[in-house]
Formats: structure tokens, C-alpha cells, sequence
């Protein structure tokens, strides 16, 4: 599912920008096991918000560990890579296939 925002001012919709993941959608998008993620977050390496019982990943620290801050690619990534946000998309999909 796409998520999309109405403009006020236009009448277009715009795509959101994920802001954060869940723990079990972080491990999908960044391939990184749910052991290494909490290690990368006791390291300081990676930053994780508690949201009431909730753990998120911020997108950018997410991104920044991977090496992805920039543009959504890390330098010597091709062109052709997805960016985080299909990754994102692809990743929302697997979760709501292993749910089933």
C-alpha cells in the first residue's frame, strides 16, 4: 500500500517520506538480522525511539548505516538501484505476505 498525502493548497496527492521502521521492517529493508540491529543500537551505531511499547528505527539512521544517506544510494552504488523508498514498498509487502 502506497501512502499518500492530499495537498491543501493542490489537488494532487504527494508520496510521504517514511519517517521510521519497526524493528521487523528495518531487518528486511536493510537485510541486517534483528541481532545486529540491536547490537548496531547498543554500539551507538544506530538510533532507536521508544514509542510507548514501540521500538522504531528512524529512516535516516537506518539509511546513515547503511550507507545510504546520500541521495538514497551510497556512492559507488549503480544507478540502477532501488531507492529506500521502494525498498520500503518491498518490504511492507513481505510483512503483510508472512502475516498471512
Amino acid at each position: 500500500m502506497d501512502l499518500m498525502c492530499l495537498t491543501h493548497m493542490e489537488s494532487q496527492t504527494v508520496p510521504l517520506q517514511r519517517l521510521s521502521y519497526s524493528i521487523a521492517e528495518a531487518e528486511i529493508v536493510s537485510n541486517l538480522s534483528r541481532s545486529t540491529l540491536y547490537r548496531e543500537v547498543s554500539r551507538g551505531h544506530l538510533r532507536l525511539v521508544k514509542v510507548g511499547k514501540r521500538s522504531l528505527i528512524p529512516a535516516d539512521a537506518l539509511e546513515r548505516l547503511c550507507g545510504m544517506a546520500d541521495n538514497n544510494h551510497s556512492p559507488e552504488a549503480p544507478s540502477d538501484m532501488p531507492s529506500i523508498t521502494d525498498i520500503a514498498q518491498a518490504a511492507a509487502a513481505e510483512l503483510a505476505r508472512r502475516k498471512r
